[in-house]
């Protein structure tokens, strides 16, 4: 300090000295960097977070390359990891080589929205794309068997075991023997739903050479999205009677390339892993948005709210749909008083709202996500749609929790700011 004053006397200068003090550092750094708030609409973070999911990732691309040096290849993913969007790649690298190529899924949301994105970037000559069981119905209404087929859809229409497991493989096998046509290629989406005896036997005559010796790739998540099958054994095992294991290479897809950090972190701790199932990259995004509610009129008066907020922060409404484990007669999202939208159905007026079941939207996503009449966490059903539902949500999740579940929510975010990842 010495030497500060006897350089500035040596400078002869006459202003008086201002020593380094922290108040003056403080006001130093203030007057060069001034600290200021901004405060972004939640629609202008929601679109930055959009803009990220543009590209497949390094690791899809190497999947890819896996495609082309292997016939037969199981990929595993958790949600988000971009299996479906693999999959319309591989079809559209795949279809100047290949006569017929069938890209199949379970849902029959997924289906039509596969469908339509194939009539987009693919040609519909080479193409079929469309639900598993979409697919048999149209091959089995023109063969020989449709009007017996009619009349064992009618009896078992109540029925959906037996209707999806047991009818449609049975006529639909018998719709392709009969045709005789079969595929260059299959690749499958939503593989955890499809992984069974009757969808592989099906398979099996659908493609040339079958599952031993044909060319085909499936994609599935097979830790939590599997709410369809009820498989008892686990997929090796169903496979392993079609095929031997060393006769096909398994590939993983582990990072998350569809929900924010926040919406990926919170989705693994709320539906029950021990560990993140995926990577996820730490970008800016806004925090999952928790309601609580006592009872179905407190839920209801809650939803208006939310959706009259993201209204007034400039959300559109077709960035939004509502989910529940409930149909829509039987969730609060009736009570609304307001015009309802099914996913699915043809669009009418712009200011309806979007609805779907978690079951229906699976293979599905959304800018924004609200998740609705979540009233328990207790079963392993109820952690796989809560896994399900939440993973649906790209860039903002809010979530309708009974008052009853708040101690586990609060028990998720403990173990999160612990540090159990």
């Amino acid at each position: 300090m010495a030497a500060v004053k006897n350089d500035a006397r040596r400078m002869q200068k006459t202003q008086q000295l201002t020593l380094a003090t922290p108040t003056n550092i403080k006001r130093l750094r203030n007057y060069l960097r001034p600290d200021f708030d901004i405060t972004l609409a939640r629609s202008t973070t929601i679109r930055r977070s959009e803009e990220r999911i543009v590209r497949l990732t390094e690791e899809q691309y190497d999947v890819l390359d896996l495609f082309e040096r292997n016939a037969r290849c199981v990929v595993e993913g958790a949600a988000g990891t971009g299996k479906t969007l693999l999959a319309l790649e591989y079809a559209r690298r795949a279809a100047p080589r290949y006569e017929t190529i069938l890209l199949l899924c379970y849902n029959r949301l997924l289906g039509e929205w596969l469908a339509r994105r194939a009539t987009e970037i693919l040609p519909t000559n080479v193409v079929i794309a469309g639900s598993f069981h979409r697919y048999l119905r149209d091959l089995i209404v023109k063969g020989e068997n449709a009007e017996e087929f009619r009349r064992a859809e009618s009896a078992a229409k109540d029925d959906s075991e037996q209707l999806f497991n047991q009818v449609y493989p049975l006529y639909g096998e018998l719709a392709l023997l009969e045709s005789r046509v079969t595929a260059d290629l299959c690749i499958v989406d939503e593989a955890q739903d499809l992984m069974a005896d009757p969808v592989l036997s099906v398979l099996e005559v659908a493609m040339k050479g079958g599952l031993g010796e044909g060319q085909w790739a499936m994609l599935g998540d097979f830790t939590r999205q599997a709410l369809f099958s009820g498989l008892e054994l686990g997929w090796k095992e169903v496979l392993s009677q079609y095929i031997e294991p060393e006769r096909y290479t398994t590939a993983p897809l582990s990072r998350n390339c569809r929900n924010t950090y926040k919406i990926g972190e919170e989705t693994a701790l709320l539906s029950g892993f021990d560990s993140l199932p995926y990577r996820l990259d730490n970008s800016e995004c806004l925090p999952v948005d928790y309601r609580y509610w006592r009872n179905r009129q407190h839920q209801a008066q809650r939803l208006r709210s939310i959706l009259d907020t993201l209204a007034k922060d400039g959300v559109s409404k077709s960035d939004v749909v509502i989910l529940s484990r409930r149909r829509l007669a039987n969730s609060v999202v009736s009570m609304l008083g307001r015009d309802i939208r099914s996913a699915g159905t043809r669009q009418g007026q712009e200011a309806e709202i979007v609805f779907s079941t978690i079951h229906a939207f699976k293979g599905l996503e959304s800018p924004v996500v609200i998740l609705c009449d979540v009233d328990r966490l207790d079963s392993d059903v109820d952690r796989a749609l809560m896994y399900v539902g939440m993973s649906r949500a790209r860039s903002h999740l809010i979530v309708l929790l009974h008052e009853r579940l708040q101690s586990i929510a609060l028990q998720a975010m403990d173990r999160k700011l612990k540090g159990w990842f």
